[in-house]
């Protein structure tokens, strides 16, 4: 179960990537300040997908599996918070409400790709902590 919710982990940071990557390809028109933000939040984005994506390969490593058990479930519950986090960035507020700044030039598509993946990273929240619980559960004292 933990390596087939990796491996889906790694697709949504690979996501989350292009979409930074795609909000900071389109930043434009406005003041400089308001491309300069358009810029930053697609970088930070960028940034904070790429470190997500190799904690979760990392993770795959036997390595991660010698490190003790509190260490891997902060990591984990690290990676959990990122997933909520990253996901409300990549959603669109809907028709109802106007299209976030810097996101007005995506085409559609990604658009609605975006809430797919914010549900999608809330499932995977939802089977981490399951996961993790079970981790930390089985966790003895000479282990942490």
């Amino acid at each position: 179960v933990m390596l087939f919710s990796r491996g889906f982990g790694v697709a949504f940071w690979i996501s989350a990537v292009s979409v930074g990557i795609s909000l900071v390809l389109v930043a434009k028109g406005g003041s400089f300040w308001s491309v300069v933000h358009q810029i930053s939040s697609g970088s930070v984005l960028v940034l904070v997908a790429v470190s997500g994506c190799l904690s979760e390969v990392n993770s795959m490593r036997s390595k991660y599996q010698e490190a003790s058990k509190r260490r891997r479930c902060c990591q984990e519950a690290r990676l959990v918070c990122s997933y909520v986090i990253v996901g409300g960035c990549l959603v669109n507020a809907g028709s109802s409400h106007p299209v976030p700044e810097g996101m007005q030039q995506l085409p559609d598509g990604i658009l609605q790709l975006g809430t797919i993946f914010c549900v999608f990273g809330w499932l995977l929240t939802g089977l981490r902590v399951g996961v993790l619980m079970v981790a930390c559960v089985r966790s003895t004292p000479a282990d942490t």
